[in-house]
């Protein structure tokens, strides 16, 4: 049985870790809540939802902050964009040799999952099926905790992310 192992992965930037970002102003921390924060970051979002987000009905966007106040858009993406779960391992397809990269837009569903993604660019040598793969193996195995403040359940619109990257991988039989 072949198995593919990831020996040598992403040498130049991780790939979808915020790195090189089109807008940095609508794309989310690469990093995850740890468990026993989760529960602070949830009872944070009640004072914190007016300031943060902007909405029509339950589609909500992250607010767009001066420059002045990129702290508190920084605080806003911890608060309502950070995943509480990424994948251990990454699950790339055994051609992901790649030197390039891939920009989307996606949104986070109301039940915490990526959603409604759309590739905004390729570069190099990254073509839109292997991008699909990357996106769905990488990325949209990302959980976040779901938006729901005063017991109503929101959405998570227009985000962006994406990176250059220059992955080698070796294939190792078992």
């Amino acid at each position: 049985m072949k198995q593919t192992i990831l020996v040598l992965a992403i040498l130049n930037l991780c790939l979808f870790s915020n790195f090189i970002i089109a807008d940095p102003a609508r794309s989310c921390p690469a990093r995850v809540i740890k468990k026993d924060q989760i529960k602070s970051v949830i009872e944070r979002r009640q004072t914190t939802f007016q300031h943060c987000l902007t909405c029509s009905g339950t589609a909500c966007e992250l607010k767009a902050w001066p420059e002045s106040g990129k702290d508190f858009a920084a605080a806003c993406k911890v608060l309502f964009c950070t995943p509480t779960k990424m994948p251990l391992n990454l699950l790339l397809p055994e051609n992901a040799d790649r030197d390039g990269g891939l920009f989307f837009t996606y949104g986070i569903s109301k039940k915490g999952r990526i959603k409604d993604v759309v590739v905004t660019d390729l570069i190099g040598e990254v073509t839109e099926p292997l991008a699909r793969k990357l996106i769905k193996n990488v990325f949209e195995r990302r959980r976040y905790a779901p938006i729901v403040v005063d017991g109503k359940a929101y959405e998570l619109t227009n985000l962006k992310d994406g990176s250059r990257y220059k992955i080698k991988l070796e294939v190792r039989t078992r």
